[in-house]
């Protein structure tokens, strides 16, 4: 019966980590479209260089202090209601930029997607702590931070061949609508109450001396994803956007594991900058 048990919670964890890395990757899907449909959308709507920068400003900035505030609401509310209210709501600002390529309703809705966009990053480190125990997160901590990449490559080559050949409206239509289908997928499939199915809830789980520590193993693996990260990134300078993310994914790592090594590494990555 405790093997039965144990098999489906893993069956479980492996269900809730493909859903969290999917929404984290998702979550870039539906912010990098900008900046590839931008050329071809400034040239379109008669732009300017000065308008286009706005509205990268106006999502940054509400995505900066979205993160302040929906943080603490994530940390109150239901995680799948709250993961829900994101993707749907990025999803559907994505296709209404689709809809109506007009400046002033691109500029607003870009703002408010940032908003939605903000309530995902704390929202995919809570949902996979009710299912790990603290000693249990070193590869999905890895996996989840990696899934950024994932969605970066699935812009940058995918979109690009989208606007190619639909134009640029091409860039929200295709992420908005397959946001909007994973949405719903997520919703059959999310669970984040796995003390109703007789699991234990890990969120406020506190480690203590019972618990297993990292093994000199676990703390190898955690060097080499940090140096792959740092080779990766470093190889890859050139872009401005990436010392940034370079220090967040790591500190996404250092949510789920507790180790100060990940922010010692991401210090060096944003050192070794230009």
């Amino acid at each position: 019966m405790e093997a039965h048990a144990s098999a489906l919670q893993k069956t479980w964890q492996k269900r809730i980590l493909a859903l969290c890395r999917l929404s984290y990757a998702l979550s870039y899907l539906c912010r990098t479209n900008l900046s590839i449909a931008l050329p071809e959308m400034t040239a379109r709507l008669h732009g300017t260089a000065a308008k286009a920068g706005v509205i990268g400003s106006a999502f940054f900035i509400s995505y900066g202090i979205g993160h302040f505030v929906n943080g603490i609401l994530g940390d109150r509310l239901p995680v799948k209601k709250f993961m829900l209210l994101g993707l749907t709501g990025t999803a559907f600002c994505n296709l209404l930029i689709g809809f109506f390529p007009y400046y002033p309703v691109i500029l607003v809705v870009w703002l408010v997607n940032g908003i939605f966009l903000s309530t995902l990053w704390g929202s995919v480190v809570r949902a996979a702590a009710l299912w790990y125990a603290p000693h249990e997160r070193n590869i999905p901590a890895m996996l989840v931070s990696a899934s950024s990449l994932g969605g970066y490559l699935l812009s940058w080559a995918g979109l690009g061949f989208v606007v190619e050949h639909t134009g640029w409206q091409g860039a929200f239509f295709f992420p908005g609508a397959v946001t909007l289908a994973f949405t719903v997928w997520f919703f059959l499939r999310m669970n984040d109450a796995p003390e109703r199915m007789g699991f234990p809830n890990y969120e406020r789980f506190a480690p203590n001396a019972a618990q297993p520590q990292d093994s000199a193993a676990q703390n190898i693996t955690l060097w080499s994803f940090e140096l792959g990260v740092f080779s990766c990134l470093f190889g890859a300078k050139n872009n401005p956007v990436l010392p940034i993310s370079a220090k967040r994914d790591c500190l996404l790592f250092n949510a789920f594991h507790h180790t100060d090594s990940v922010s010692n590494a991401a210090t060096l990555i944003t050192q070794f900058w230009p």
